[in-house]
């Protein structure tokens, strides 16, 4: 990951998310919390991951401070979530 912009690492679909959606709120707002995107790992395979973001404003710029975290658990748990309720309608 060193030495690579964070939109290398993007999925397809996150790399349009990313210029659409959360590049021009994190502009507007100053921050986002709880996006859900893919990064690809070296071999390829999507990684599924949420990912909060600040900008900060120093003398010298702008840097935009992101913290990803790993989303697999909690994508299970949504997908559970979901199957239950299917189940509690029918």
């Amino acid at each position: 990951m060193w030495g690579r912009r964070f939109q290398e690492l993007l999925s397809l679909a996150g790399k349009a998310f990313l210029q659409t959606h959360w590049a021009p709120t994190l502009l507007a707002q100053g921050s986002i919390a709880e996006v859900k995107v893919e990064l690809i790992h070296a071999d390829g395979r999507p990684i599924p991951m949420m990912l909060n973001a600040v900008r900060r404003e120093y003398p010298s710029g702008y840097l935009h401070e992101v913290a990803v975290f790993l989303a697999e658990e909690r994508n299970k748990y949504e997908r559970e979530l979901l199957a239950a309720r299917k189940i509690a309608e029918e």
